[in-house]
């Protein structure tokens, strides 16, 4: 069964010689359970000044896989990547734009995930490299809130397990 959830994002770069950047991202989307993965989807648009944000080729579609071990973003539309953050381990993750096509290493430094009562927690550190080189330290925190709704068809928050 799919919830309608709140979804909050902060992701901070770190990177040497440069100010520290932090990105936030809050929006509106769905959220369903399989075996010990959580699964949240969310439409975001991706224009830039003048274009009309609704439109099919602004949008980018994200889905985020979250459990105990690791977390997973892909994102199609006008970006596309398949991102893996997983503690110890390095993946390369193809990063598609309007501009081409950019290739990152990312190595997971920590995942931690959390049930809660009224939702869903994530926090990741990861180490972000391109060409070789290191491009900066990063941490990312989601917050996933469970929309309650009344009425015929209302759910509960799920039992933690």
């Amino acid at each position: 069964m799919k919830n309608q959830v709140s979804i909050h994002i902060v992701s901070v770069h770190k990177s040497e010689g440069r100010k520290e950047e932090e990105f936030q991202t809050t929006v509106t989307g769905t959220c369903m359970r399989r075996e010990r993965m959580h699964y949240i989807s969310y439409t975001e648009s991706a224009a830039g000044d003048g274009a009309d944000p609704s439109s099919e080729e602004s949008l980018v579609h994200t889905l985020l896989k979250m459990g105990p071990e690791k977390l997973e973003v892909k994102k199609t539309g006008v970006i596309g990547n398949h991102m893996v953050f997983e503690p110890g381990k390095r993946h390369v993750c193809l990063y598609r734009t309007a501009y081409g096509i950019l290739e990152f290493e990312i190595t997971g430094v920590t995942w931690q995930f959390a049930r809660t009562g009224t939702g869903l927690e994530g926090h990741v550190q990861y180490r972000l490299r391109a060409g070789g080189e290191p491009l900066s330290d990063c941490e990312m925190t989601i917050h996933i809130k469970y929309e309650r709704s009344s009425g015929p068809g209302a759910f509960s928050v799920p039992a933690r397990g």
